[in-house]
């Protein structure tokens, strides 16, 4: 197959991923990888790219950053873990303990490491980043319409009109929520969490640094501007409690260099040093009122939108000492009894967990029982015929792989903030918009770990990949004329 031909399917195929995003289970795709919830159009799609892109690009002798070390001492660990977990009594639960778990788990880890590899062998220069941020950006802009039109209906008449139902059902295996938008996700707490990790972070840096992925602007506005105010509306009608952690983790991280950016200014503007002693500690507390300030308007508004948040800030009942009761309020009860199972697992197996997948076997065994007086909890160990889930990335973590492989994903992060420091520190072009993405999303992770615990997800692994590829040096070198163009 000739050279141009082959680049031709590679920009179709990265490009149709890149639009695709958004959706994260697609009825069609879970059928053909085998029902899972986890069916993002984009895992087909890296096969295509695996064989048309990957592979011709590591049969060239292509390098790649000395950053997939970490990534790989990782997933070896959890090889590892998988291993030593033959050598464990694994509860039956419902089921005979069989390697089909820890194979699942194994390959959904690997699938993000192939995003993670793959996208560095496309983004080699900064005019495929550009190209690629540009197609993010019209993904963005169809699932923000798309979510707010949801909004809108629901506001308007409380129902979802039938045109919209089937092109919902077309798109995602989930269904749409009263009152919360889903745009193109499983469930609300879905597309939150796509917003946190990938979305924002890209809109942020583009934001702080004015640095757009298109040439053109109006004025002074440019469409990440646009971009990330109505990303944050949707964000609002998604009603997503962990979601709303996420990005008060990015909001509050960015306040924070905005407001060293206007000390810095202020001291500038006042020569005096004396004057200075007593402008300062003004300045600080307009600041912490405006930030009390703005959280009480925020939560006001939550809690209109969500009767649970009412609760939310009701912390009486953790002062009593009865946190239980505070998460039966908030109705996520039922995750706490799962990190709680989780972390006696971690107890038991502090080493190297019990293997990837195989927690759930363990429920039975270690679940509290607070756990048998509610309702979900129960329906999922009783009806239900698959294992029960964490359902938090750092308790399953430490479950599964043991604080070795905790601590070797924890480096994996560590070195992925070190990659984007690098690239804001001497960058000036999107590169270093990445570099800042990249950190904004470890960031957002914190908080979005508490709620999902998959790995076949592509959003953090896409800007991850795409930051190691900004920090080679033949990246650089491609683009010293196009950097001094922008």
């Amino acid at each position: 197959m000739k050279g141009k031909t082959v680049n031709t399917i590679n920009w179709l195929l990265w490009g149709v991923l890149f639009l695709t995003l958004p959706i994260t289970s697609m009825p069609l795709v879970s059928k053909i990888v085998g029902g899972t919830m986890v069916a993002p159009p984009a895992l087909l799609l890296l096969a295509g790219i695996l064989v048309f892109c990957f592979l011709p690009y590591v049969v060239k002798g292509g390098s790649f950053g000395i950053q997939n070390t970490a990534v790989f001492i990782f997933f070896s660990i959890a090889c590892i873990s998988a291993f030593a977990s033959f050598y464990i009594a694994l509860p039956t639960y419902k089921i005979q303990p069989d390697l089909k778990n820890s194979i699942e788990a194994l390959v959904t880890i690997a699938m993000g490491i192939g995003y993670f590899l793959a996208v560095q062998t496309w983004i080699i220069n900064e005019k495929r980043l550009r190209d690629a941020l540009i197609i993010v950006n019209c993904s963005g802009i169809i699932f923000i319409l798309w979510a707010l039109t949801q909004a809108l209906y629901w506001h308007i008449d409380s129902h979802y009109p039938l045109w919209m139902r089937v092109i919902q059902e077309s798109l995602s295996n989930g269904t749409m929520f009263a009152r919360r938008s889903t745009g193109f996700a499983f469930e609300p707490s879905w597309l939150a969490h796509q917003l946190n990790v990938f979305y924002f972070p890209l809109w942020i840096s583009a934001v702080y640094y004015r640095r757009s992925a298109f040439r053109w602007r109006i004025w002074f506005f440019q469409i990440e501007d646009a971009l990330l105010i109505g990303g944050i509306f949707v964000l609002i009608f998604t009603s997503s409690r962990i979601g709303f952690l996420g990005f008060i983790m990015l909001a509050g991280f960015l306040f924070l260099l905005l407001q060293q950016k206007l000390l810095l200014l202020i001291k500038k503007l006042i020569h005096s040093p004396v004057h200075w002693k007593w402008v300062q500690p003004a300045v600080i507390i307009a600041l912490v009122i405006l930030y009390v300030a703005m959280l009480a308007g925020a939560a006001s508004i939550l809690q209109k939108r969500d009767p649970r948040m009412t609760e939310m800030f009701n912390i009486q009942t953790i002062r009593q000492g009865k946190f239980f009761d505070y998460a039966k309020n908030l109705t996520f009860a039922s995750r706490v009894v799962y990190w709680q199972t989780g972390m006696q697992i971690f107890e038991d197996y502090p080493v190297l967990g019990v293997g990837p997948g195989n927690a759930g076997y363990f429920f039975y065994d270690e679940m509290s029982n607070d756990g048998w007086g509610l309702v979900e909890v129960r329906h999922i160990l009783i009806r239900d015929h698959s294992l029960p889930n964490i359902k938090n990335l750092w308790v399953r973590l430490l479950a599964e792989t043991g604080f070795i492989g905790f601590f070797s994903f924890l480096t994996f992060l560590l070195v992925m903030v070190w990659s984007g420091q690098y690239l804001t520190k001497t960058r000036t072009g999107l590169s270093r918009n990445i570099g800042f993405a990249a950190i904004l999303s470890c960031l957002a992770m914190i908080g979005e770990g508490f709620s999902l615990d998959t790995f076949a997800l592509p959003y953090t692994w896409l800007i991850f990949g795409m930051c190691v590829a900004a920090t080679q040096t033949k990246f650089l070198s491609e683009n010293i004329g196009e950097n001094i163009d922008d």
